[in-house]
């Protein structure tokens, strides 16, 4: 079978207003696509904002690996990120999806995030109250089809270090090129 192997960390985020920020992420992946070994899913530390960028840093670790016969239903990372309040709560923030690259090579990724906003009573309700508005069903965050039918702001950006291994694509008729760098 072909294998894939992500080896890199959630490095860090930027451009949030909220301070002591942490991601939760989780792998999105066909049914061809059989888990061979490292976590799939898993929550990075509570990290304050610091330097001149305002930046959190995470240096969360990824190492994943799989097999597959396919490359219909290619893994996609999808990233929830969170506040810690002033009261101890977790809040959310907002929601993003990294393709990974099917290409083999060492990555920089970007992946721009975005939270679903309703009317104006929603909105008024968020900033008195808290507990913005989330998704009923997760599917939605990375099936860009139904995402379209949202309402939704830009918010900040986590960044993610990958290194893409691809193993016996060739032998299955799947033309991969390395990236030159």
């Amino acid at each position: 079978m072909a294998e894939l192997h992500l080896i890199g960390e959630i490095t860090g985020a930027t451009g949030y207003r909220e301070d002591n920020l942490f991601c939760s992420f989780h792998v999105e992946k066909g049914s061809h696509w059989t888990h061979v070994s490292g976590l799939e899913k898993g929550q990075t530390q509570v990290n304050k904002r610091h330097g001149e960028d305002m930046v959190n840093i995470f240096a969360h670790p990824i190492d994943i690996h799989y097999s597959t016969p396919t490359v219909v239903g290619w893994p996609k990372i999808v990233i929830q990120v969170w506040y810690n309040d002033n009261y101890g709560r977790n809040d959310f923030v907002a929601y993003g999806v990294l393709n990974i690259p099917s290409q083999g090579g060492y990555f920089e990724l970007e992946c721009p995030t975005w939270r679903p906003v309703g009317n104006l009573k929603d909105r008024i309700g968020d900033l008195v109250v808290g507990g913005r508005m989330q998704v009923k069903d997760l599917s939605i965050v990375h099936n860009g089809e139904d995402r379209r039918k949202l309402t939704t702001i830009s918010c900040g950006t986590v960044y993610i270090k990958l290194n893409v291994l691809l193993r016996n694509f060739k032998k299955y008729g799947v033309s991969t090129t390395q990236v030159q760098q």
